[in-house]
């Protein structure tokens, strides 16, 4: 990755895409993403510097959200055209129709200096796939991959819930619950530790935030987590000791059960951390690259924020 970035940043400023500078007050750190054909895609890591004074353009996917504005009003009034980012579809109830649209799209983006891959585009097709459906003279439908996709992810929530994947709970083995947050939800696993040293789950948690709680602090969404958690697998925690993993270092010292609960903590965390202490626990950091159990629940939370509620909240 480190060639192909360092071949990026090289040719970059012969095509314009970026331009040498001495000193900058938004200097901001690269993130690289590698592309399907094998080279680099250098973005920014800008939730430090631009991100926090930026007014953003509301679209349903935030990082694009300008290019989708700009490439919606190049193409708008054009008849019978479909502009998702840079996925661009046109037809015409005729060869002649379809054609007009065709050199009207591509005259606008000439003008505008954009330019395509053709390897990338297909003409005068009699169907086409377009954001998971295929579009042809009939009308929409689903891509048999992606009913083959529906049917697998199916199987895998079936197969969360049995007991291939899920064990009994024991009272004579090691407990360990996994806790983390999301921008919008929170998520917790109850495992045991077996005798070969695997995690094997007892139990999966899930929780969409609400409006007020997705507005917490990063802080107060990962202790809300972890009690939450506690609370949910209340019957198999109280009176036992166990472990919380968590990927957020500053819980480490707020929720330590053998430490008091520094003063300059927020009320809901110092509230928090009193009702952790009807419970035997120890506290432990996980980085986030091994705590994936957890962190996917919280990424893929119910659809509705649930109703339960977690003590003082």
């Amino acid at each position: 990755m480190r060639k192909k970035v360092e071949t990026e940043l090289r040719d970059s400023p012969s095509r314009g895409v970026i331009e040498p500078v001495k000193f900058s007050e938004w200097a901001t750190p690269i993130l690289p993403v590698l592309k399907p054909d094998g080279g680099a895609r250098i973005c920014g890591d800008y939730k430090l510097t631009v991100n926090p004074v930026s007014k953003l353009e509301q679209y349903p996917i935030p990082s694009p959200a300008i290019f989708q504005r700009m490439m919606e009003g190049l193409l708008s009034r054009i008849p019978n055209v479909a502009v998702y980012l840079d996925d661009i579809l046109l037809t015409g109830r005729s060869d002649h129709e379809h054609l007009e649209t065709l050199n009207e799209v591509l005259r606008r983006l000439q003008e505008a200096g954009l330019r395509l891959k053709r390897n990338k585009c297909a003409f005068l097709e009699r169907e086409a796939e377009f954001l998971g459906y295929k579009v042809d003279s009939a009308g929409l439908h689903p891509l048999p991959n992606k009913e083959e996709q529906e049917r697998a992810f199916g199987e895998s929530k079936k197969l969360l819930q049995s007991s291939k994947v899920l064990v009994h709970y024991d009272s004579q083995k090691d407990l360990l619950l996994a806790c983390d947050a999301s921008p919008y939800g929170v998520g917790a696993v109850l495992s045991h530790r077996m005798s070969d040293g695997q995690e094997r789950p007892i139990g999966f948690m899930s929780r969409t935030l609400t409006p007020a709680k997705s507005n917490y602090s990063q802080l107060d969404k990962e202790g809300l987590a972890v009690t939450f958690g506690i609370q949910r697998f209340h019957k198999y925690l109280y009176g036992r000791r166990f472990v919380i993993s968590t990927d957020h270092k500053p819980l480490l010292s707020l929720f330590n059960e053998l430490k008091a609960v520094p003063q300059m903590a927020s009320p809901r965390i110092q509230r928090w951390a009193v009702t952790l202490r009807a419970y035997e626990y120890e506290i432990v950091y996980k980085p986030g690259k091994y705590h994936g159990n957890a962190d996917a629940l919280s990424r893929v939370p119910l659809p509705q924020p649930s109703t339960e509620k977690v003590q003082e909240d």
